[in-house]
């Protein structure tokens, strides 16, 4: 540890390194090295000629094998002739036999390229060159070193010597020259500019490498790197990342799925599709109509099978009064498409039976598909709107009675409950002629219509009680579903107070709140066994 007078004043070290030769004389001269290291590096100079030398200090960059420094760069020069930086290096006695034929000796500093960031730690130590010997045991004396600029010149003539593919869409997205194109999740190549076609067509200019050109047939299909991707479901969230470099610049991707075409050269054009689910969809289309589309949306709607991906909406348009979604296929899964098969648009459903479709709040309305076992090929089906189609049946076919207030916040779809068990909903919700009063007109199920009385008492159940006391605060809510739409719930007097039944459309008022004694009214049902 250096003294607290050699912190302020600065000061000189000296050691003999190896055998004394001979005592020193008055007025010897020596030389004044710029730290241990170099002091320590004695050995034979070498030569190592860079073509970029950017970051190299003589006298203080350092020579390491297997990140022990075991030498530096003593001088650094540029040669004006062959527009190179020619260095030479000295090695520590101990070091001397890392300089046989063959050596690979290569500047290493901060980089951002395909592979990720190399050099990282030169952030704090500065330039390096790194040594790695070479097989044989003639130790030279010259060595050509190696940059990154040496990386990217091969790069470049690779990619000269392949082919380049335009790649049009309607709107690029936000991939930068220079980023990479993958293939299997090897580069393949580099997007080398975005351009616009004399027809108008925005287009990426790619350059594909050499021995990838032969990957890329008419049939191959392009689409965009995300730089980081989400999924995200119930009890998971998985975040991916392309790269860096896709990070910073964006990316493409390309594949052949099926048998490959003919090869192209270069000139030939290719479509971008929006994703990798959509490029794999290869299927001749599919024409689906709906009743109601709501939830569907072009080139992001997935078409699955016993819960995984096998397509996508390619297209949606009104036709003819109803939703027509044209469906690409994946690649084998042709058997979908067999008469009969039944497509169902899966979206967030809350019923009186509860609550389905949940996953569709994260990853957004599908199309579920149910092939049949036989039968020949069509590309035409009538698809099915309601995940619940018994239920809306059901409900169709139930008992309708009118519920009048003078206002209310109850909204459609709202759940009636009787005792706490959900058999009917708000079917619709109008105003009066007059505009003095809200009519719900509500839907009673089948099975309990008979519960309905001319003595029937109705009550809005929306929201939550709260029941607060010395010690406790207990807050109770009919259902999740209720706090969101409203409630309403109803009573019927017990047996011989109930009235007669009520006719379809029986008008009935909203009251307040249940009176104490509605809640303990405990009739038979009248067509009880």
């Amino acid at each position: 540890m250096l003294g607290l007078k050699s912190i302020l004043l600065g000061g000189i070290e000296f050691e003999v390194f190896g055998p004394p030769e001979g005592e020193a004389t008055d007025e010897m001269e020596f030389t004044l090295f710029a730290d241990r290291l170099a002091a320590q590096s004695t050995g034979t100079p070498v030569q190592i000629r860079f073509k970029d030398g950017q970051g190299i200090q003589a006298g203080l960059t350092e020579v390491r094998y297997l990140g022990v420094p075991g030498g530096f760069i003593e001088t650094a020069q540029l040669n004006e002739a062959g527009q190179t930086v020619d260095t030479v290096a000295r090695f520590q006695p101990a070091y001397e036999h890392l300089h046989p034929a063959g050596t690979r000796f290569t500047l290493v500093r901060p980089s951002i390229s395909l592979n990720g960031i190399t050099g990282l730690e030169t952030l704090v130590s500065g330039v390096y060159v790194d040594c790695l010997p070479g097989p044989g045991s003639e130790i030279v004396a010259e060595f050509a070193g190696h940059t990154l600029s040496d990386e990217r010149l091969n790069e470049a003539m690779s990619e000269s010597e392949g082919i380049q593919v335009l790649v049009e869409s309607a709107n690029l997205p936000a991939v930068e020259p220079g980023a990479p194109v993958l293939h299997r999740g090897v580069m393949a190549g580099r997007v080398k500019s975005r351009e616009v076609g004399e027809d108008g067509t925005p287009h990426f200019r790619i350059a594909i490498r050499k021995n990838f050109a032969a990957a890329v047939s008419r049939n191959t299909r392009f689409w965009p790197i995300p730089g980081a991707a989400v999924e995200a479901g119930p009890g998971v969230m998985k975040m991916q990342f392309s790269g860096i470099s896709a990070l910073v610049q964006g990316g493409l991707a390309f594949e052949t799925f099926g048998s490959a075409e003919s090869p192209v050269t270069t000139g030939a054009k290719f479509p971008l599709f929006a994703s990798e689910v959509a490029a794999r969809a290869i299927s001749p289309p599919v024409r689906i109509s709906f009743e109601n589309g709501q939830g569907l949306l072009a080139g992001q709607t997935q078409v699955r099978y016993l819960g995984l991906p096998v397509g996508i909406v390619e297209s949606v348009s009104p036709v003819s009064g109803r939703v027509e979604a044209i469906v690409r296929l994946n690649e084998g899964y042709d058997f979908l498409r067999r008469e009969g098969s039944a497509f169902t648009i899966v979206r967030l459903d809350i019923s009186l039976k509860g609550i389905s479709g949940l996953e569709t709040v994260v990853s957004g309305v599908y199309l579920e598909c149910v092939p049949t076992e036989s039968g020949k090929l069509t590309d035409n089906f009538k698809g099915v709107s309601l995940a619940h189609a018994d239920q809306k049946q059901a409900e169709e076919e139930g008992f309708e009675v009118n519920v009048v207030t003078a206002q209310t916040t109850i909204s459609e779809e709202a759940p009636v409950f009787y005792r706490g068990l959900p058999v009917g909903k708000v079917e619709r919700k109008r105003l009066s002629p007059d505009g003095r009063s809200v009519t719900l007109v509500i839907v009673i199920q089948r099975p309990y219509a008979s519960l309905l009385r001319e003595n029937t008492k109705f009550w809005d159940a929306s929201g939550a009680r709260i029941s607060l006391g010395l010690f406790y605060l207990k807050v109770q809510a009919v259902s999740l579903d209720a706090l969101a739409r409203g409630a309403v719930a109803f009573a019927t007097p017990n047996d011989a107070q109930m009235g007669p039944a009520v006719r379809p459309g029986h008008e009935f008022s909203l009251n307040a709140g249940p009176r104490r004694e509605w809640l303990n009214w405990s009739p038979t049902r009248p067509d009880s066994p």
